[in-house]
């Protein structure tokens, strides 16, 4: 991306990537890189979407929707209990499909369309997105009031090869 501060020079940021090394992680858990906003909250009200690309290692394995070796998930809300997330399984390399499209009008349809603010909403797959992807809303977040960002990997139970997860996810 070009730095725009500075329009007499042609100035690049740096490209780069979140990475999460996974060394061991035992099925059935999950580990996350998470960010508050201490000074003030990000409004996404205005948006329409949210845009990621996720990178899978090469050593996991990918068979379908339903038999995979790790799960990415990236949670954003008020905090750990009341946050929107979406889930997708995690394909080895840049694939097309580990492309996070996050639609906010989906998102707030799940949080209206529960029946109740005191558990994890039932999984509902992204219309359009990739096989296996999903939203969950828990407890009562705001997209005006966003202080809380969590990226995270899941060794997911009964879906995997069943052998901790090792290697890296990249998430730009």
């Amino acid at each position: 991306e070009r730095d725009r501060t500075r329009p007499e020079e042609e100035v690049y940021a740096n490209e780069q990537s979140l990475t999460l090394l996974l060394k061991s992680l035992p099925v059935g858990e999950s580990r996350q890189a998470v960010k508050f906003y201490t000074y003030r909250a990000l409004d996404l009200f205005n948006y329409k979407t949210m845009k990621m690309f996720v990178h899978g290692d090469p050593k996991f394995q990918y068979i379908d929707e339903n038999r995979y070796d790790a799960e990415f998930f990236f949670r954003f809300g008020l905090d750990s209990l009341n946050f929107y997330e979406y889930r997708a399984p995690i394909r080895p390399g840049w694939d097309l499909l580990n492309e996070v499209l996050i639609q906010f009008e989906e998102l707030t349809a799940v949080k209206q369309g529960r029946d109740s603010i005191n558990r994890i909403s039932d999984p509902i797959p992204v219309t359009g997105g990739p096989p296996g992807s999903f939203y969950r809303v828990l407890g009562n977040p705001s997209l005006t009031r966003v202080v809380y960002l969590a990226v995270g990997v899941e060794n997911p139970a009964g879906k995997g090869s069943g052998q901790p997860l090792v290697g890296e996810v990249w998430v730009n």
